[in-house]
């Protein structure tokens, strides 16, 4: 079904109320209203979990996988301070923005120190402890990190993270990311596992190099250490469809699930009159449709051989 029959449908079965009339309650040709039920049905269709059996929709078409690369940096020292708390290091050519580097590693001959706060006005790094060996003036320095912000193309810091991807096309099955389900380092050709809930890699940062395993905390994935080379890794994440706005445009869902964008958007419409004995019918209708459905994960098994295999050990 399109936008345009969704809608429709939805009007039909709320009674044709005046204010929702598609032919009248107008934007540019569209009914903001009819629409938020439609798009706002089809999230809620994609991330459905049954309330009673916690039976879950999956949806092939929402996961999707994006190319990203580690970043490092290398500069000069320019200024040195050792001797008091807290304690410094100046570089020449980074970027004068506050905050840009916190939380970076700054490894200057051989030794790894974490920066806990860049000035970026000064280009000074403070970090946590001091060196070993002082750092002399035009010694050689590196940055690394061992994390990624999610972060939209158009934030400054964005060559250092990753890009969330934009929407494209429907085909495409790019952004609106949700959630990350993988991660894999396409350089070293393996794929990392996901960090223990609560890791916070606190102990490995000792070291620098390849990473094994990561988290999502907040905003950005966490490697189990920092990553000291150039690494192309693969995303691989679920996310939310994209919103139709044209008349002519179509769910990203199955075509099954386009009865369920109209009984979600009936229940939601209902929810304005406050009749609650019609608002429970129609949510029953939308539970009852949704457990009735064969899924994508159902027919994915449909040639799967299912029978297991009996072996025979012999004894002596």
């Amino acid at each position: 079904m399109t936008l345009s029959e969704l809608r429709l449908r939805i009007w039909d079965a709320l009674g044709k109320p005046t204010d929702l009339d598609p032919s009248t309650d107008t934007q540019d040709g569209e009914s903001p209203l009819l629409n938020y039920y439609v798009n706002e049905g089809q999230r809620q269709i994609a991330l459905w979990k049954d309330p009673v059996t916690m039976r879950r929709v999956h949806i092939q078409s929402l996961v999707s996988s994006l190319n990203y690369s580690s970043t490092t940096l290398t500069d000069t020292v320019s200024g040195v301070g050792m001797s008091n708390f807290p304690y410094y290091v100046d570089l020449t050519t980074l970027t004068q923005a506050d905050d840009r580097y916190n939380d970076w590693y700054l490894v200057i001959n051989g030794e790894i120190r974490k920066v806990v706060d860049y000035d970026g006005t000064n280009r000074r790094c403070y970090v946590h402890d001091t060196f070993d060996t002082t750092p002399a003036v035009a010694d050689t320095a590196y940055l690394y990190k061992d994390f990624d912000y999610l972060l939209p193309s158009t934030h400054a810091w964005i060559d250092e993270h990753i890009q969330l991807p934009g929407t494209t096309d429907a085909y495409r099955a790019t952004g609106n990311l949700l959630e990350v389900i993988s991660l894999i380092d396409m350089t070293n050709e393996r794929t990392l596992d996901r960090g223990l809930k609560g890791s916070n890699y606190v102990l490995n940062h000792n070291t620098y190099g390849d990473p094994s395993e990561w988290i999502r905390f907040g905003n950005k994935l966490i490697y189990d250490r920092p990553i000291d080379g150039d690494i192309w890794f693969k995303l691989e994440y679920y996310r939310l469809p994209t919103d139709m706005s044209n008349a002519t445009d179509e769910p990203e869902l199955p075509a099954p699930y386009h009865y369920a964008i109209v009984l979600w958007g009936i229940w939601h419409g209902l929810m304005r009159t406050g009749e609650a004995s019609a608002v429970q019918l129609a949510w029953n209708n939308l539970t009852n449709y949704m457990r009735s459905t064969y899924g994508q994960k159902e027919v994915e098994d449909m040639r799967m051989n299912a029978q297991g295999v009996l072996l025979r050990e012999w004894r002596k």
